[in-house]
């Protein structure tokens, strides 16, 4: 169970993290395609930097979320799908 403070402080250190979620997405995009694809380089503008400005905050502060609920919800088989997703990728936990 994450008290109310502690998750606004989680919630407030994503924000926070913000520009380092949009370099890390921006390298992967470029990684993965192996040029600037989706915009243009020279002006830095286009359609998947508009997603990637949203992208950057919603994406972590949902994980977040499903996380709060998660941890507050009685089913202990969400409680094992979300850590098992989590587990996955990284670990993020929160400790009050």
């Amino acid at each position: 169970m994450v008290c109310g403070y502690c998750g606004w402080a989680i919630r407030l250190f994503i924000v926070m993290g913000g520009v380092w979620f949009f370099r890390i997405g921006l390298m992967l995009w470029l990684m993965i395609h192996q040029a600037p694809v989706g915009f243009d380089p020279k002006t830095f503008e286009g359609p998947f930097l508009s997603f990637l400005g949203f992208a950057q905050y919603l994406i972590p502060l949902a994980v977040a979320q499903l996380y709060f609920a998660a941890s507050d919800s009685n089913t202990n088989s969400i409680k094992h799908m979300l850590n098992s997703e989590l587990s996955q990728g990284f670990k993020f936990k929160a400790h009050c």
